[in-house]
């Protein structure tokens, strides 16, 4: 493991970020930190698809459906939000979904979180 002397060439800023980091990789599989959730447990697509189900609007819905059924989907469903002019509900929803799963997460990890 390297030591501070070694960190020199860093700014002051980056010192305590490197420090942390080794401290994590120190105590890995210790069970001092836990893993948080990966994207493929997040499941974004899920979440676009209950998305396409909250547009009261049915021309937009299948539009948006339709949009993450093929290839590409990701990127075809940012254009489509874009486009269909619910870009805003759609970056609302997202955050609020993403809320829901680190609430559930903290409390299935026993940590406390304050909005």
């Amino acid at each position: 493991m390297h030591t501070d002397s070694d960190l020199s060439d860093l700014p002051d800023w980056q010192k305590e970020t490197v420090r942390l980091a080794r401290n994590v990789i120190m105590q890995a599989g210790t069970n001092k930190y836990i893993e948080i959730p990966t994207k493929w447990q997040i499941n974004e697509y899920r979440i676009m698809e209950k998305f396409c189900s909250t547009i009261s609007s049915e021309k937009i819905q299948i539009n948006l459906y339709e949009s993450i059924r093929v290839r590409g989907a990701f990127r075809k469903f940012k254009n489509g939000v874009s486009r269909l002019n619910v870009e805003n509900a759609w970056y609302k929803y997202y955050e609020d979904e993403l809320k829901k799963i680190a609430l559930e997460w903290c409390a299935a990890n026993k940590i406390d979180f304050d909005e």
